[in-house]
């Protein structure tokens, strides 16, 4: 019973809720130390060509994991790409099959209870930051860490706004490619996305949560601030607010989260999206965090002898 109310809950009607949230979190836990403003490798853009000998040029386009109206709405050279693309990759290709399979996931095994793994302190805690989001304490109880980790780490604003049916960049971008009959193809499957925090030790999630419940009053102003360094297409300025929010976390929680939420991510990324590169004319859209530093898509696309030019 409380499973099928969860399925027709807010958790359920969200879009995107593999690590959208978690965007927000790696700019409180996981930024390394971000270097001067122009220093970092392809800080400034958000739309890049790719290319190299005997290959026609694709495109790889930083997203915002939100329904945020301003950055759903597309701009005229992203748009024109898109729509001249011959297939779109993304993060993952979401389903409703996907998303009950991602709200399977975040349930606790049969007798078990959230209680009794985080203690009575900490789910009391627990209780006053689900306020914020409207998920009632029936629902709460059988969720594991990990995924109230997830949703702590999203504005308030964002998670009603993907209930109440928003629709996030990601999707607008899957959406419309259907829609053309393009080519789709994921880099990640939802349940490689989840291992990134789902197979952690438990007292590592537990850090998270507790990173997380002490971060979300703060997380609508950041988000904001991260909204607008990504509409000014501003990538250097991104990791910077990350590495500002990150001071006085721990650092092993920092280098750890990073080194699997982004670093090899990353590698993971460019070894997948390199046979839809080598077919041509692909549009790549992956978190915008992925793309800069010596660690990021990009710079690793132009180890492998891509020419990496800005379009926007």
């Amino acid at each position: 019973m409380i499973l099928a109310s969860l399925r027709s809950s807010p958790l359920r009607l969200w879009r995107r809720p593999a690590l959208a949230g978690l965007a927000v979190l790696l700019s409180l836990a996981a930024a390394p130390p971000a270097p001067a403003a122009g220093e970092r490798p392809f800080g400034d853009g958000l739309l890049w060509r790719v290319e190299r000998a005997g290959q026609a040029p694709s495109h790889v386009f930083g997203t915002m994991h939100t329904a945020d109206r301003q950055v759903v709405a597309l701009p005229q050279a992203v748009k024109d790409t898109l729509d001249g693309a011959g297939s779109l990759v993304l993060e993952i290709i979401m389903s409703e099959q996907v998303r009950g399979e991602l709200v399977q996931a975040m349930v606790l095994p049969e007798g078990k209870v959230l209680g009794a793994i985080v203690g009575p302190e900490r789910f009391e805690r627990v209780l006053s930051a689900a306020a914020r989001y409207g998920i009632p304490r029936e629902q709460l109880r059988i969720l594991k860490p990990w995924a109230l980790t997830m949703f702590f780490s999203l504005p308030p604003s964002e998670f009603q706004r993907q209930a109440a049916g928003g629709v996030p960049l990601d999707q607008v971008l899957q959406d419309s490619a259907q829609d053309r009959g393009t080519a789709l193809h994921g880099i990640e499957t939802p349940a490689e996305q989840m291992a990134i925090v789902a197979e952690l030790p438990e007292p590592t999630q537990l850090a998270l949560l507790d990173a997380a419940i002490e971060a979300n009053p703060r997380i609508e102003p950041i988000f904001e601030a991260m909204k607008t360094a990504y509409l000014d297409r501003d990538l250097s300025a991104l990791h910077r607010l990350a590495d500002e929010m990150s001071e006085g976390t721990d650092q092993d929680l920092q280098k750890l989260f990073l080194e699997r939420m982004v670093d090899s991510r990353n590698e993971r990324m460019v070894k997948r999206i390199a046979p839809h590169l080598a077919e041509g004319n692909a549009f790549v859209a992956v978190g915008a965090l992925h793309l800069s530093g010596e660690r990021g898509v990009l710079s690793l696309l132009e180890k492998q002898g891509y020419r990496v030019s800005r379009v926007y």
